[in-house]
């Protein structure tokens, strides 16, 4: 029993090795060949989209955030600035089509900030988008969002991309989002599978998102959400040029934190990709069996030490699974490398990969405080600037 049980476990860390390896090399030849490429549709309805805005204590970015959304070039939508544990005025930022929600207590979670939002709107929508206070809003965001809805999506990622890059911290939280928006999200449409949902920059069917049950309303909103949603819909699209530009964490001490409520989310939500797959099973789809097997996929930092016990254990007791193991540790940082060579926009970025080692043990530390990330409420960022500032620096995104 006990060697079955390695023997899958073995199995499944080969699997999550291979996976940016042989999606690089499939999307590449998709490239090469031309294929994938999606086609316009003809756009019969104007969705009514709500933008929730959840400014956390953060009142010196929701300026800038606001005033990229007023920018959109698609026009139905209705923006609600859920203003929550902040006493500052915000009676300047009223208008057309805003609405500006103080809580009356506080409620210090994401989740209930946009129920909150959600019982609060001026008028139906047929769907949302969830915003962080630091984020700012590429002006074909909700254009293209449109034209997906047309196509019959109900969910939709967009790209989040890097607000600043100032700090080697920055570069390398940036990094590290290159290679999760490549596996999870950018490769999978491309080869008829679902994209993974993160916490912000999306747009989601009202109806579907009141589906899914909120049990606590601490870190891994984002993996509670995309576990649900899955066993919801039939495919879940991502968009490369709807534009979300989020702050990356500046300082090492940041990355601890954030990683710490990351790893929580995860150690939290995993076992619930066991239901995804039983619910691929029962529906003989593919794609969310595969959807399942990745939403169990441990972060590196728990990856990598079981690589090295398998690898130990291997060459005592069959030396062949131990070469073919580290050829699969090969090529999953070759793969690592490549994705960031190809889509990483800009050359900072690039330039940090010999300091990844440090990111690495930061990931280390953030473990030793999992137990205490259930206290964290929110990531602190300084970085506020206006959508034009940030425009200048974008690239379009390889198709």
């Amino acid at each position: 029993m006990i060697r079955i049980i390695l023997f899958l476990a073995q199995s499944l860390i080969i699997f999550y090795l291979l996976v940016p390896f042989v999606s690089y090399v499939l999307v590449t030849i998709q490239r090469l060949l031309g294929m994938g490429i999606t086609k316009d549709v003809p756009i019969t309805k104007k969705y009514s989209f709500a933008a929730i805005v959840c400014a956390h204590q953060q009142y010196t970015f929701i300026e800038p955030l606001v005033d990229s959304l007023k920018k959109q070039v698609y026009k139905n939508v209705h923006i609600y600035v859920v203003a929550d544990k902040i006493r500052e005025d915000l009676s300047h930022l009223n208008g057309p089509g805003i609405t500006i929600l103080k809580p009356t207590e506080d409620l210090n979670a994401k989740t209930k900030s946009i129920y909150f939002a959600i019982e609060n709107f001026v008028e139906p929508h047929d769907a949302l988008s969830v915003f962080d206070a630091d984020n700012l809003v590429h002006p074909e965001y909700f254009s293209l969002m449109n034209q997906h809805f047309n196509r019959g999506f109900k969910v939709v990622q967009g790209r989040i991309a890097p607000k600043n890059l100032n700090t080697d911290a920055a570069c390398m939280d940036a990094a590290n989002e290159t290679y999760y928006t490549f596996i999870d999200k950018f490769s999978r449409p491309k080869l008829g599978l679902s994209s993974g949902i993160w916490g912000l920059g999306f747009a989601m069917d009202v109806e579907i998102f009141k589906k899914v049950e909120f049990d606590v309303y601490l870190s891994g909103f984002d993996k509670k959400l995309q576990a649900t949603v899955i066993t919801l819909v039939d495919k879940i699209w991502y968009e490369p040029q709807a534009i979300v530009f989020d702050e990356k964490t500046s300082t090492g001490e940041g990355l601890i934190q954030q990683r710490s409520k990351w790893l929580y989310g995860y150690f939290r939500y995993a076992r619930l990709g066991l239901n995804v797959i039983a619910n691929g099973i029962a529906k003989f789809s593919f794609d969310k069996i595969y959807y399942g097997i990745n939403h169990m996929r441990p972060p590196l930092v728990i990856k990598f030490p079981a690589v090295a016990i398998f690898l130990l254990l291997d060459f005592i007791f069959y030396p062949p699974l131990g070469i073919f193991l580290l050829c699969c540790v090969a090529a999953f940082f070759v793969s690592f490398i490549l994705i960031i060579l190809t889509y990483a926009n800009d050359k900072r970025v690039v330039r940090v990969l010999p300091k990844i080692p440090q990111f690495v043990m930061l990931q280390l530390l953030a473990i030793l405080k999992v137990r205490k990330a259930a206290k964290h409420t929110h990531t602190q960022h300084t970085h506020a600037v206006f959508i034009e500032e940030v425009m200048a620096e974008i690239k379009p995104y390889e198709q």
